[in-house]
């Protein structure tokens, strides 16, 4: 494992980064078009047409508009579809990844010059990146309106469950569970019986592989997640109702937004955070201001959780209906980037590489393959990639019996491990030292392998790791 001596030798070399509280920042969008003033609109990752889709919403209009705005570069496009789904408020919105497409359902049509006139909406549409295309299922389910939409990724299907129907004589309320395969919709029977909710969230989990669902107005709020067979209950959630949850891809969490009291004031909920343990408020300096009913998604190209919109009736009649975006982030980010050739070795070439995030205070995993068999490897880091005891990197190790070969990292520390086979994972821990946060931390493997050649070591490729805070 790292040793945390690594990461305290780095503070000489970084005595003058900032150490910084806070790692999530807020930022306002500033540029113009915005979509106009609205909330209970719906917002979701395209994964044709790229950037964040936004259909619908109530809004100041005589009648809502059915409008389809795109999200990208930090900049929002109206978009003009040859059809698109009737105009509604309360719509919701998922991606499923696997077929490429945006799945809305439900909603309600609602017309302020008759105001007496409120239809719940059963229909199922997808956006495939450049239009909306009805689809027509044997099975819908009854009409609703503040239900909840997430798309499982690790079973293929869309999940809903709840909501109400407001065109009922007296609402109708609905404790059910539905998917959509892209067929058809079906009614599942969990084994936990549930109890009616509307106006909740839904988000799924990749890292855990379920749906979390949280917030509400019903006898089943708090926090859920669905598994494909049974919802299990997993204890309270926030304060406040009409929040929305949308899952970090990148920081592996999902993440709570805004919501309001009973009388619908928008309250400074903040920002939480659900690890499948518990949910953990967030303190971040400089927050949008408090809202509800609004749009949130995650856009995987930028890595940041983007919210438009949304409501907040302690505010004056016309400045109820917000039309401001804001996304939110990591202060310094975590990634990781290969770099750099491996040199053959008697098993073929050295490789490490890692799927993990160097998040401080996480463990990242080194996958190794092509390790010579009942030897040693080495795994060096280095905080340069540029230089080492005044040597420029790369350096080719041809001259001493490494043909082929070069050192790509500054060797600032080893770790040594012993191998059984060709391949082994060596655990990383990346102890939290604010100093190293935005810092670059390279690493190279080198085997001790007899066969490879004259030297009897290999080197690997290098991957470069940017320190991040969660």
């Amino acid at each position: 494992m790292l040793s945390s001596r690594l990461m305290f030798a780095a503070l000489a070399a970084s005595c003058f980064t900032p150490i910084v509280s806070a790692q999530l920042v807020w930022s306002p969008q500033l540029g113009a078009p915005f979509p106009i003033a609205r909330h209970e609109s719906a917002l979701a990752f395209d994964p044709v047409g790229g950037g964040l889709v936004l259909f619908g919403g109530s809004t100041n209009l005589p009648v809502d508009p059915n409008d389809t705005w795109r999200w990208t570069g930090g900049v929002w496009q109206q978009l003009n579809p040859v059809a698109a789904p009737p105009a509604r408020y309360g719509p919701r919105l998922a991606t499923d990844t696997a077929r490429n497409a945006v799945v809305l359902f439900g909603g309600v049509a609602f017309n302020f010059a008759l105001p007496q006139i409120m239809v719940s909406l059963n229909d199922t549409w997808e956006w495939n990146g450049s239009n909306w295309i009805q689809r027509f299922p044997s099975t819908n389910p009854p009409p609703r309106s503040g239900h909840a939409l997430a798309y499982d990724a690790g079973r293929g299907v869309t999940v809903m469950f709840g909501g109400f129907d407001i065109t009922a004589a007296t609402s109708t309320y609905f404790a059910d569970t539905w998917e959509w395969d892209g067929v058809n919709w079906t009614l599942r029977v969990p084994t936990t019986p549930m109890s009616p909710l509307t106006n909740h969230s839904m988000a799924y989990d990749a890292a855990r592989g379920v749906v979390v669902m949280a917030d509400g107005i019903g006898p089943s709020r708090g926090t859920w997640e669905w598994n494909g067979v049974a919802w299990t209950p997993r204890g309270p959630c926030p304060t406040g109702y009409g929040a929305r949850l949308a899952y970090d891809g990148a920081r592996n969490r999902v993440v709570w937004y805004g919501g309001a009291d009973n009388q619908g004031y928008a309250l400074p909920i903040g920002v939480w955070e659900w690890d499948g343990l518990a949910w953990t408020q967030r303190a971040i300096a400089v927050s949008p201001p408090p809202r509800f009913w609004h749009m949130m998604a995650f856009e995987p190209v930028t890595e940041q959780i983007v919210v438009f919109g949304g409501r907040d009736d302690s505010q004056p009649s016309l400045q109820q209906r917000k039309g401001d975006t804001w996304t939110l982030g990591p202060v310094y980010r975590a990634t990781t980037t290969p770099f750099g050739v491996a040199c053959g070795g008697a098993a073929g070439p050295l490789t490490i590489a890692t799927a993990d995030r160097p998040w401080l205070g996480t463990t990242l995993t080194v996958d190794w393959t092509n390790t010579p068999a009942g030897s040693v490897v080495l795994l060096a880091f280095g905080w340069s990639r540029q230089v080492w005891l005044g040597v420029p990197l790369p350096l080719p190790l041809g001259a001493i019996g490494m043909p082929g070969c070069s050192l790509l990292v500054s060797l600032d520390y080893f770790e040594a491990r012993a191998t059984m086979g060709s391949t082994l994972q060596q655990l990383v821990v990346l102890p939290y030292v604010a100093a190293v946060l935005g810092l670059e931390l390279s690493l190279q493997g080198f085997g001790l392998d007899p066969a490879a050649n004259p030297a009897g070591i290999t080197a690997s490729n290098g991957i470069a790791l940017r320190l991040g805070g969660l």
